[in-house]
C-alpha cells in the first residue's frame, strides 16, 4: 500500500519557539479552505495532542520512532490518512533534538521522522530578539532538510520588523516566507513544567486563538510546501480472532495522559472501551473486565483523590479478586498508599505498598524494560520500550513489594527496577504505546478476557 497523503512537518529551533500554537493555526486556515485535516505530534507528548484536536476535532496521533518502530510508526501515519485529505505533523522540541543511539545520533528526531515520511518542513523561529539573524537560523535547518523549506516567524514586534526579515530572505529559492505571529499576550500557550498545561485544565477560546494565528499566515505557500511522495507502508493490526473484553480507561484532569491511537488498538482486536473518573468518584462499571489508569497530575488533585471513596473501593476489590489493571505513572502514584503532598499526607488506593512524594527534579528520557516476573501486559523475558517523565518519587516501599521489570534503559522506580506487581496489578513508571506493541496489548485483553469469565 502507498499513501499520498498530503503532507507538511512544523518544526523549530528549540521547544517554547510556538509550535504548537503554529500548527493550530495552519489547521485552522486549512480547515476554512475545506481540507479534511489530520494532525499528528512527533514524539512521546501526551499535552500537545490535546491542543491539536481541539482544533482539527479529531484525536492527534503520535509518531515515536522508539516507542513504535519504524513499521509501527509509519501504519499509525497511515492509518490518520485513511479519512483526511492533508496531514499536519508537529515536531518534537528542535529539529535535530530527540533520542539517540548508538548507530544514529538523530534517531528520534523530528529530522528523522520527517525524513521518513517524505515531509517538507516549516519552521517556527522566535524572533523576539532578532531580525535578519533569523535566515541564519533558516538556512542551518535547511542543510538537513531534503529541500525547500517554509518559515513562519513568531513574536514580530510589527510590519516593519517583518519587513527586515522578508528581505533577508529574498533571493534564496529554497527558503519560503509562509507566515508571521505577532507579539501578543492573549495568544500565549500557558507552560508547566511538563510543557503546556493540558487543554483539559484549560477554558479558552483554543478556537478563536487558531484563527487570530491564521490571518497572518500564508495558506497557499503552506500548500505549496505539501508533499506527496508516495509512502511505502504494510497492513495495520494483525488479524486475529478478536478479544472481546471490556476495557475501562480513567479519563479526568487528573489522568489523561494517553496515546488515543491505543485505544484504537484495543478495539481492533476487539475490545469495548468506556472510561470513568476517578476524581469525580465515577467508578467503573460492575462487569469491567480490565482497568487502565494512565498518567496526568494527580498530586494537583490529591484531596480529590483521597475523597474517591467508591472508585478507591472498587479499584481495591478488582485488584483482590485478580481484575488485570495497567496503570502508567500518574495512575501508579494513585495506586500506591498515598502521597505526601503540602505538608500532609493524603491516603489513595493502596493497591501498591509504597507511598509518594514529589520533588524538584525531574525524571525524563527513553526507556527499555525486560519483564522477569510475568505479569498482564508482559511475559518473563519480553523487552518493552517506553518512556518517562516526572517529578514524583516512590518512597517507604515495602520489602515485600514486588517489581516486574529490569531497568535497561531509563530510570524506572529505583534506577534498577519498575512495574510494581500486585495480583494482576502491575503499575509502571513507564508509558507504553498499545498501538504498536499487538503482543503486550493482545497479552492484556486475554488476560482481561479470563479474568472476566472467572
Amino acid at each position: 500500500m502507498f499513501i499520498t497523503t498530503p503532507r507538511v512537518t512544523i518544526t523549530a529551533p528549540g521547544s517554547s519557539s510556538g509550535k504548537t500554537l503554529t500548527t493550530m493555526g495552519i489547521i485552522y486556515g486549512l480547515k476554512k479552505m475545506g481540507y479534511r485535516v489530520q494532525s499528528y505530534k512527533i514524539g512521546p507528548d501526551f499535552i500537545d495532542p490535546s491542543y491539536l484536536k481541539v482544533v482539527s476535532g479529531s484525536y492527534t496521533i503520535n509518531l515515536d520512532l522508539w516507542i513504535m518502530g519504524r513499521s509501527g510508526l509509519l501504519n499509525a501515519f497511515s492509518d490518520g490518512c485513511k479519512n483526511s485529505d492533508i496531514c499536519v505533523i508537529e515536531g518534537v522540541m528542535g529539529y535535530l533534538d530527540g533520542a539517540y543511539t548508538k548507530t544514529d545520533r538523530f534517531f528520534g528526531s523530528t529530522y528523522r521522522i520527517s525524513n521518513m515520511l517524505y515531509s517538507n518542513i516549516i519552521v517556527v523561529i522566535d524572533v523576539s530578539k532578532m531580525a535578519q539573524t533569523a535566515l541564519a537560523t533558516a538556512l542551518g535547518i535547511a542543510k538537513f532538510s531534503r529541500g525547500k523549506i517554509g518559515i513562519i516567524v513568531n513574536r514580530v514586534a510589527g510590519e516593519e520588523h517583518v519587513a527586515y526579515i522578508k528581505k533577508a530572505i529574498k533571493g534564496y529559492k529554497n527558503i519560503h516566507y509562509a507566515g508571521h505571529i505577532y507579539e501578543d499576550q492573549s495568544l500565549m500557550l500557558e507552560e508547566r513544567k511538563l510543557g503546556l498545561v493540558p487543554s483539559t485544565e484549560r477554558y479558552i477560546d483554543y478556537i478563536g486563538i487558531s484563527k487570530k494565528v491564521s490571518e497572518n499566515l500564508d495558506m497557499n505557500v503552506i500548500l505549496s510546501l505539501m508533499s506527496k511522495t508516495p509512502i511505502k507502508v504494510k497492513s495495520s493490526y494483525p488479524t486475529k480472532e478478536e478479544v472481546p473484553a471490556k476495557i475501562s480507561v480513567a479519563f479526568d484532569d487528573a489522568f489523561n495522559f494517553y496515546y488515543w491511537d491505543s485505544f484504537a488498538a484495543l478495539r481492533a482486536m476487539g475490545a469495548k472501551v468506556e472510561f470513568f473518573s476517578p476524581i469525580n468518584d465515577i467508578p467503573p462499571s460492575d462487569d469491567t473486565e480490565g482497568i487502565i489508569i494512565g498518567g496526568g497530575f494527580p498530586e494537583l488533585f490529591a484531596n480529590n483523590l483521597e475523597k474517591s471513596n467508591r472508585t478507591i473501593k472498587f479499584l481495591n476489590n478488582a485488584s483482590t479478586k485478580g481484575t488485570p489493571i495497567l496503570a502508567e505513572c500518574g495512575g501508579l502514584m494513585y495506586l500506591t498508599r498515598g502521597i505526601y503532598s503540602d505538608n500532609k499526607f493524603y491516603q489513595w488506593v493502596g493497591v501498591f505498598e509504597a507511598k509518594v512524594n514529589m520533588s524538584n527534579k525531574l525524571t525524563i528520557g527513553y526507556t527499555e524494560l525486560e519483564t522477569r516476573i510475568d505479569n498482564p501486559i508482559s511475559s518473563t523475558g519480553q523487552k518493552l520500550n517506553g518512556h518517562e517523565y516526572h517529578y514524583s518519587n516512590l518512597v517507604e516501599i515495602s520489602k515485600d513489594q514486588r517489581m516486574a521489570m529490569k531497568i535497561i534503559r531509563g530510570s524506572g522506580v529505583d534506577g534498577n527496577s519498575d512495574g510494581l506487581l500486585s495480583y494482576n496489578s502491575i503499575g509502571t513508571y513507564s508509558h507504553f504505546y498499545l498501538g504498536s506493541n499487538a503482543s503486550a496489548t493482545r497479552r492484556f485483553l486475554e488476560n482481561c478476557f479470563k479474568s472476566g469469565k472467572r
